[in-house]
């Protein structure tokens, strides 16, 4: 619920190798790097996309969401970093 706005949020894992995805993310190079986004990112709530390049053209929506909700909600603009990652 925000503002009396019910907002649902779902995690998709298809067409992303979940298991890969965790792999990588336990090596020490990117927890370095994953050190380094948290100093970056501290004071904002981060929204992670995940994608395969053939699917890629879903983050043309996942913009044009985000600028409606910010639309929605001004006052939440700046309060969020989206970090993609398209890979394959």
């Amino acid at each position: 619920d925000n503002n009396g706005v019910p907002v649902d949020l779902f995690v998709h894992s298809m067409g992303i190798n979940i298991d890969d995805v965790i792999s990588k993310c336990r090596q020490e190079v990117v927890q370095e790097r994953f050190k380094t986004l948290e100093n970056i990112f501290k004071d904002k709530k981060v929204i992670l996309g995940i994608d395969t390049f053939d699917q890629s053209r879903g983050i043309l929506h996942k913009l044009r969401a985000l600028e409606r909700y910010f639309q929605m909600f001004p006052e939440d603009v700046g309060k969020f970093a989206l970090v993609q990652i398209v890979y394959g």
